[in-house]
């Protein structure tokens, strides 16, 4: 009977001990594993779709569902459409044989976090609407990015939205996008163009020519050594400027002037893209020595010349002044609100302020105190 017993315990522990070890058997069985590799070929952009994943010199077919989860380097979401042939993939997921169930693929090839560059445009592809960028940072060490634009690409220059064909060569830009480090890319979704300041004086006006150009002679001062001796030297640089339509040029007081006011000796401070090593499109360029003398009239309005947009205005007894607008005049009703130059009639009371020369004044602003009537 003892030695029954005995047999019967002997059997159930063995037994008890058995399936902890056939759990442990099953658990291990479906637990995932992961494989790092290099995609090498792909049957789709959206899923379900196959992968091969070359790791060392094993080929496996990845098996990507609905339910696969997919990443980028830094765990940012992806999709197949951004897999790239060559790409290192990290895929999770279950073995069968060479054929791996995928649970999450994470692209290390790819990311956003750290895509962004600063750097010099080197070279324009105007047809496929990219440029090679030479970056110099986050590293000087990087090799040049070739950058993609698309239509949902932003460009801007500083802090006007530009378009792809305001890049030149020679710009300094900031890059943010997906970055595809195996392959010196980037996918960008907004390209910063810099402003470049340049200040010095005025050395000669070509205002016959279209665009009209200003050569503007600048100054910097360097040190140097010779032998123990420290001494510093001035050196000159002259800039080729560029105006176009978009260029505004304003007086010290930031009143707006025309070229024809600029003068040679004037010094200027130039705000624009870099289109070369000594060579900047203008998008604002304010002369520090011009001064445009600012008047304030009011009186009545003797007579109006609709085409040119120009009045006599009345200001005391018998004296009047010549009114201008220009497209950048605000016209003011007595309530405050927005008028036209088309609402102003003779007789109307009306204020302006504005640079005058000679015996007419250019109005910056307009406020007619007749407008509106009840």
């Amino acid at each position: 009977m003892i030695t029954r017993l005995k047999r019967s315990f002997a059997v159930a522990l063995l037994v008890a001990l058995a399936l902890p070890a056939v759990g442990l058997a099953k658990e291990k069985e479906s637990s995932s594993d992961s494989w790092t590799g290099t995609l090498i070929a792909m049957s789709g952009t959206t899923a379900p779709a196959t992968l091969s994943l070359q790791v060392d010199t094993t080929t496996y077919t990845v098996t990507v569902g609905t339910t696969t989860d997919m990443v980028r380097k830094f765990n940012g979401d992806s999709s197949l459409i951004e897999f790239a042939l060559g790409d290192t993939l990290l895929v999770e997921g279950t073995l069968a044989g060479t054929t791996i169930t995928a649970k999450e693929i994470k692209d290390i090839s790819i990311q956003r976090r750290g895509g962004s560059f600063w750097g010099s445009v080197t070279s324009i592809d105007t047809a496929a609407q990219t440029f090679v960028l030479d970056p110099t940072f986050p590293s000087k060490n990087l090799v040049d990015q070739t950058i993609t634009t698309t239509s949902a690409t932003k460009i801007f220059q500083g802090n006007r939205e530009g378009e792809f064909s305001d890049l030149a060569v020679g710009m300094r830009v900031k890059v943010i996008g997906l970055w595809r480090k195996s392959a010196h890319s980037v996918v960008a979704d907004r390209v910063l163009i810099q402003l470049t300041e340049v200040k010095g004086t005025v050395k000669a006006i070509d205002s016959t020519s279209t665009p009209n150009t200003i050569t503007l002679k600048t100054e910097k001062v360097e040190s140097a050594s010779n032998g123990n001796a420290r001494f510093f030297r001035k050196t000159s640089v002259d800039y080729t400027i560029t105006l176009t339509s978009k260029t505004v040029i304003r007086d010290k007081h930031m009143v707006i002037i025309a070229l024809a006011d600029v003068k040679v000796g004037d010094e200027l401070v130039v705000r624009g893209l870099r289109t070369g090593v000594k060579a900047v499109q203008a998008l604002q360029i304010t002369d520090k020595k011009t001064k445009k003398t600012i008047k304030a009239f009011s009186g009545s309005i003797v007579s109006i010349d609709a085409t040119a947009k120009t009045f006599v205005l009345r200001i005391k007894h018998s004296a009047t002044v010549n009114v201008a607008t220009k497209n950048e005049t605000i016209y003011v009703g007595s309530d405050g609100g927005v008028i036209t130059f088309a609402d102003i009639s003779v007789g109307d009371d009306v204020h302006v302020r504005g640079p005058i020369t000679g015996t007419t004044i250019t109005a910056n602003l307009l406020i007619d105190n007749d407008l509106p009537t009840e």
